[in-house]
């Protein structure tokens, strides 16, 4: 994740509400995919750094779990990040609030770089075509099950456990298991729903992954039962190696990862430049940068 500044002049994170320097008020404009100090206008609507006017998100600094703001046109009580939630506990414990925190920032971390590549997310609640996401606990008597299905993203709060979630990740070999890391594999699956599924980039699809028509749940089974040989020049995890479909969402995740790495290395100095002699595409320099 890049850092921003604030109007002080000192460097403050994507997850502050607050400087540490000055004591300004911060919040984070979807808009224009920044974090500024909050200014105030005469109407007492707060104005973003392209000038664009917001208000507070209904959960802003609710013990950490919002610092994002509203446009001021628009009518909802929360923000666009907040209202994705279809469901999350109603009365949570302290742990289950944690868990909750460490989910939210790390979803409002994907949303941050969907926007950053153009991507943009509709709730389900609006189009049924949307996103929506259910973020619960697994008890003794219903264990939640993380997936995409029709729009929706389930996610186990245990998930945000670190011990809880690292036995899983040594136990299953998925080294790439973190709640961000979740949320940009689940976020695959939607988006092969919205680009690639009845669109002309199907058949390029399945020239390249495989025909997705293969059965789902055999295809998981035999997975876990008798892994297929894992070949790094095919595919970037073995999971990968499942189906098609978990293919294209491991790639899409692994996209993601090198993205948000490489803005934070160029955020902190570390990216080197581009030569102006350099005739690579796109893709192949930021490979390049990402790899050192």
């Amino acid at each position: 994740m890049k850092t921003f500044s604030c109007r002080c002049g000192r460097r403050v994170f994507f997850d502050n509400s607050q400087c540490t320097g000055c004591g300004s008020e911060l919040g984070f404009f979807p808009g224009s995919n920044l974090l500024a100090a909050l200014e105030v206008d005469a109407d007492g609507m707060f104005v973003g750094p392209s000038g664009e006017r917001a208000r507070k998100c209904g959960r802003y600094d609710l013990l950490g779990l919002c610092n994002w703001m509203i446009d001021a046109d628009d009518d909802a009580d929360t923000c666009r990040a907040c209202r994705l939630n279809e469901s999350e506990p109603e009365n949570p414990s302290a742990e289950d609030h944690e868990n909750l925190r460490i989910m939210e920032s790390a979803k409002r971390r994907l949303l941050f770089t969907l926007g950053g590549l153009g991507l943009s997310v509709v709730p389900r609640s609006v189009d049924p075509r949307g996103l929506a996401f259910s973020l619960a606990s697994s008890t003794s008597d219903e264990k939640v099950t993380i997936g995409h299905a029709q729009g929706l993203i389930t996610l186990d709060l245990a998930e945000a456990n670190p011990v809880s979630r690292e036995r899983t990740r040594v136990a299953l070999g998925e080294n790439y298991r973190t709640v961000l890391g979740h949320f940009r594999h689940e976020s695959g699956h939607y988006f092969w729903d919205r680009l690639v599924a009845d669109t002309p980039a199907l058949e390029e699809f399945r020239a390249l992954f495989g025909d997705e028509q293969a059965d789902y749940s055999s295809a998981l089974e035999r997975h876990y039962s008798t892994p297929a040989p894992f070949d790094p020049d095919r595919f970037i995890t073995p999971y990968a190696t499942a189906h098609p479909w978990e293919d294209f969402a491991e790639t899409w995740a692994h996209y993601i990862h090198l993205v948000d790495t490489w803005e934070t290395a160029q955020c902190f100095g570390l990216a080197p430049p581009a030569s102006t002699q350099d005739t690579t595409t796109d893709f192949e320099r930021r490979l390049a940068q990402w790899t050192e």
